[in-house]
């Protein structure tokens, strides 16, 4: 049975005011050709610089991994100093621990971690990702609550380590949302669960600016962070 997705009509067809006469990538350096149209081709790139576009946001970077430097070393410092206001029981963690409890309550909604739901609005896929990891997986609570914080903390502190703001919402979505593990978010022909596969860039976007506004933080917190950096630099 196919459930019926929560606002937005789905487009049948290209618009063809994107047609391009000209036929050739605007990726400059690249003379491979677009996609055929009604009225010319279709399109702004070509296929392999659309693939690169979708997989890292960016022509000439790929997504950083949290295993690289100095994104290692800032999600580091920023979980070991998270860590501390916790026990702390500081109000600058308070936020995240909201978020938190937010997540269990919604965990527990009817449907939550059903592919066949999980496109049902941008808030429902958000949840639906979170209930992947704190019940599907079992994450430690606390462990995962550090990562996504640590994940947004690298943005905050570098944000010039991304080319581009497209490449930021995939690392947010990869790193923070992918942590070891993505859920299904759509059915095979033959109803059974479909691997993840890419994050559209729509998806991604729209994704990272919710994790964001959930998992931000605060101006004490960044500074905390940002001294233990240069005591170890």
């Amino acid at each position: 049975m196919t459930l019926p997705r929560i606002g937005n009509t789905q487009r049948t067809k290209p618009a063809m005011k994107y047609a391009n006469p000209a036929g050739t990538c605007s990726h400059i350096g690249c003379n491979n050709k677009l996609r055929r149209a009604d009225s010319g081709f279709y399109g702004k790139y070509c296929n392999p610089c659309s693939r690169r576009l979708i997989d890292h946001g960016a022509f000439n970077s790929k997504v950083p991994s949290l295993k690289q430097e100095p994104y290692a070393s800032i999600y580091k410092a920023v979980r070991q100093v998270a860590l501390e206001l916790i026990r702390e029981r500081n109000g600058a963690i308070a936020s995240q621990a909201s978020v938190l409890e937010r997540a269990k309550r919604h965990a527990s909604w009817d449907g939550i971690g059903d592919p066949r739901l999980a496109r049902r609005s941008d808030i429902w896929l958000l949840h639906h990702y979170y209930h992947h990891q704190l019940i599907t997986k079992e994450r430690n609570p606390i462990d995962w609550l550090l990562h996504m914080t640590a994940v947004v903390g690298v943005v905050q502190l570098y944000p010039q380590g991304f080319e581009t703001k497209d490449q930021e919402a995939l690392f947010l979505c990869k790193r923070g949302l992918g942590y070891k593990s993505l859920p299904s978010v759509r059915l095979k022909k033959d109803c059974t669960p479909a691997p993840h596969g890419r994050f559209p860039l729509r998806t991604a976007r729209e994704l990272a600016r919710r994790v964001k506004s959930d998992w931000l933080l605060t101006s004490s917190a960044l500074e905390l962070v940002a001294k233990r950096l240069l005591v170890h630099c």
